[in-house]
């Protein structure tokens, strides 16, 4: 049973790791995967001025010991010879914890997780009361700073670019075009606010 438990986390950090590379180039940040599985990261994260180490994390299923509050348990630690390891700030920048059935993401930097092995999220409530829930979508932390935020898209200015502008928390889309060079730029601008 352990063996097919085992399996099974795999796959779900495998699909998660897919659906964390979907969503961000949803919102146009640019991605790139380790070779091998020798790094404490999965992910690198290229927003033009600085690179982001993330580390994904992900579980399917509730948590049976405070099932009474409906939350998903996070493991943010790695085996290292049989023993658990926090990371620390030299190996990754971000935890990007996937909570499956409700289609979630908390984007945490390493540093607020202050060596915690385990964290605990709440992605079916309102309520502002667990310390993650200000990192829940919170995509905006792996752009750059807002004075040299321009996301650049596709030449596909339909609903997608809304929807894309919808989750970075507004701004609006603008034409960098070049008619005498023979070519148009969309991009996105956003908002401070974000």
């Amino acid at each position: 049973m352990a063996k097919v438990r085992k399996m099974f986390n795999k796959v779900v950090g495998e699909y998660a790791e897919l659906c964390f590379l979907q969503k961000a180039a949803r919102l146009g940040l640019v991605v790139s995967k380790p070779y091998g599985e020798s790094m404490p990261y999965d992910m690198v994260v290229d927003h033009g001025t600085r690179l982001n180490r993330i580390q994904v994390k992900s579980t399917a299923h509730k948590s049976t010991s405070h099932a009474q509050y409906d939350c998903y348990r996070i493991i943010t630690c790695r085996d290292v010879r049989r023993r658990s390891r926090v990371y620390n700030a030299s190996e990754i920048d971000f935890v990007a914890a996937y909570i499956v059935p409700q289609d979630a993401w908390y984007l945490i930097p390493v540093g607020a997780l202050n060596g915690q092995e385990t964290i605990m999220v709440f992605p079916n409530t309102t309520s502002t009361r667990s310390k993650w829930e200000k990192y829940r979508e919170a995509w905006h932390l792996l752009l750059p700073e807002p004075s040299a935020r321009r996301i650049f898209a596709q030449a596909d200015t339909g609903n997608h670019l809304s929807g894309v502008i919808d989750e970075l928390g507004g701004g609006e889309l603008r034409d960098e075009s070049r008619p005498e060079a023979g070519y148009s730029v969309p991009y996105i601008a956003v908002s401070n606010s974000v």
